[in-house]
């Protein structure tokens, strides 16, 4: 897990460095929260596979920065830890934030997990927060899913959130390729990357933008 930090973190200097040949393009901050659903592992061909390609960085175009603090196998309250201090003195201008599929898995008490949600939900005061449901990972976690799904819900609609419905779309399996992994296809993934992309707001940020809270 140290070493999944590790890279993390430096795959998120890299991201807010950006090039040195000449200055960047104004940019807006998007940061993603999950688990390695969020952080755009699939099911291709049977096995579960890092595929960047259709993750949200390369959806969104040139005038989008994101840094993807989604660690494969957390559940929420595991979130609360590690991603959210890593990212506490960035000012982004759009949270996404899709966690609970692990929960489901390990059967995690619901009152818990709606909690560290919380936690997580308040840690990101700035910006606008996007609320996915997970996407269905199969009958067996169906009932601890959709009770999830209508907390986020409500929620959202607490906070005047954003919520994306990933979950309803593919409830008939369509999106799991290796069953009984729980991964998605790339077409769910390139589906959820749409529905986000329709809650964030135009790429070009203020010229008064800043990517780092004061010191």
């Amino acid at each position: 897990m140290k070493t999944l930090h590790r890279l993390a973190g430096l795959l998120i200097a890299a991201a807010l460095a950006g090039g040195c040949a000449s200055p960047p393009a104004p940019q807006r901050l998007l940061i993603a929260v999950g688990d390695s659903i969020t952080a755009g592992y699939m099911a291709v061909d049977g096995t579960v596979q890092l595929r960047q390609d259709l993750s949200h960085a390369s959806r969104l175009g040139a005038g989008w920065r994101v840094v993807n603090v989604a660690i494969p196998g957390y559940t929420t309250e595991q979130a609360t830890g590690w991603p959210v201090e890593t990212t506490r003195k960035l000012v982004p201008d759009a949270t996404l934030v899709m966690l609970g599929t692990n929960d489901a898995l390990r059967a995690l008490p619901m009152e818990g997990s709606k909690a560290a949600m919380r936690k997580v939900l308040d840690a990101f005061p700035k910006g606008r927060l996007i609320l996915i449901t997970p996407p269905f990972a199969g009958d067996a976690y169906k009932a601890w899913q959709t009770e999830w799904n209508a907390f986020l819900r409500q929620e959202a609609a607490t906070r005047g959130a954003a919520f994306v419905d990933a979950y309803t779309p593919g409830a008939n399996g369509e999106w799991l390729c290796a069953l009984p992994d729980i991964h998605i296809c790339p077409n769910g993934q390139a589906a959820i990357a749409a529905l986000v992309s329709a809650q964030l707001p135009p790429a070009t940020p203020p010229a008064t933008s800043q990517s780092t809270k004061a010191q």
